[in-house]
């Protein structure tokens, strides 16, 4: 199993792919803030810290357990598994949605849905079906493909911002950035199903800070991605647009070199796609085999996959629930789903930690005995 095992690095560079892919596109649909919504991922921030801090408290070299396999440990044997169905229902519902947001995107971009839709699934389904390593190491090269298409996208925006658009909000609107925080939070919390893999985690010393610059890094993305929109089309525009982010990208380009770069950029966001897809599929094909008490097996991630392409599709093609799964139910399902998901990772940390305790003092009392033995023996030989 060892040389399965991934670093909180490369877990971290697989979240900010998937994450930012999926956050550029919804985030900013989520109205309410006006001007100030470029304030809310610095406050949703506070939170994953205050988590990470709690996450990494005590031995930093301690073994980490994935929730699928601990779920038996605080719910017992049957309220595990029924747990487990749970997330394995909601980890599909996930799929499908963003299979949807995929071809719904690509469709808008002027490509053709179901085919592209349907590769970026069948890669997924190619990757999940692996090793995790090898997923880790190709979302890597993802990472580096699309930290180049960020920086290019805020040096293109960043001339055309307009700084008033930006920092004349009001306190009505100040009072609405908790609210899109948490929508936010909900939206991040999908990666949450990182946990269910965690089995595969190396932990090593200093760690914790690198979550710290991620989890940092990431959310300043989203403030400096809403601050662009916004600096570009004003907040009232802004709310009234179907996908504000790549209305921006469409008007970016250097005269006589290149121009309307929204195709391109949509296209290179698949990459962020098949990160999260792929790591949806492994955890659902994890939560298959603690439903069932069985291996995982490639045709769990096939049969969800096809789950995932044909539910897809049809949510495509129904903009109307699309736009309240987005921006709805899918935020404020994954913050509660998220906020589960913690609660329980750390009932299981600390019944693991209960468990190592009693081990520790078991051992103790044999090495106790075995030396009280030896010593009758040696006395009686004496």
């Amino acid at each position: 199993m060892k040389q399965q095992n991934v670093s909180i690095r490369q877990l971290m560079t697989l979240l900010f792919i998937a994450l930012v892919a999926v956050g550029a596109e919804v985030v900013p649909g989520i109205s309410g803030a006006g001007a100030a919504v470029w304030l809310a991922p610095l406050l949703a921030l506070l939170p994953v810290l205050l988590l990470i801090f709690l996450a990494f408290r005590g031995p930093e070299k301690e073994q980490r357990t994935d929730l699928g396999e601990g779920f038996s440990k605080v719910l017992g044997k049957w309220g595990g598994r029924l747990a487990a169905l749970i997330f394995l229902l909601w980890g599909l519902f996930l799929l499908v949605a963003n299979t949807a947001r995929c071809a719904r995107r690509l469709t808008v971009a002027g490509g053709t849905p179901f085919l592209f839709s349907a590769i970026v699934l069948m890669l997924a389904i190619w990757m999940a079906s692996k090793k995790l390593p090898s997923f880790v190491r190709a979302c890597e090269i993802f990472y580096i493909i699309l930290g180049a298409c960020l920086v290019a996208i805020v040096l293109l925006a960043g001339f055309r911002l307009r700084p008033d658009y930006i920092f004349l909000f009001t306190k009505q609107e100040l009072y609405h950035v908790p609210k899109v925080a948490a929508s936010l939070l909900g939206v991040v919390s999908v990666g949450m199903y990182a946990l269910f893999v965690a089995n595969n985690i190396t932990v090593r010393k200093g760690d914790a800070v690198r979550c710290y610059r991620w989890a940092i890094a990431l959310f300043l993305t989203f403030s400096i991605l809403l601050a662009l929109i916004l600096g570009t089309f004003g907040a009232p525009l802004t709310e009234v647009m179907q996908r504000p982010f790549f209305h921006m990208v469409a008007g970016l380009g250097v005269t006589g070199a290149f121009q309307r770069l929204e195709a391109l950029i949509s296209a290179l966001w698949m990459l962020g796609d098949i990160a999260l897809l792929g790591l949806l599929l492994f955890a659902v094909k994890r939560l298959a085999a603690c439903v069932s008490g069985r291996r995982e097996s490639f045709w769990v991630v096939l049969g969800a996959g096809l789950v995932a392409l044909v539910g897809g599709e049809l949510l495509a093609g129904q903009e109307g629930a699309l736009k309240i799964c987005q921006q709805s139910l899918m935020p404020m399902g994954s913050l509660v789903a998220g906020g589960i998901l913690t609660l329980l990772f750390f009932l299981i940390k600390r019944a693991g930690k209960g468990g190592d305790s009693v081990a520790s003092n078991q051992g103790s009392g044999e090495k106790i005995e075995k030396a009280k033995k030896e010593k009758k023996g040696i006395d009686n030989g004496g």
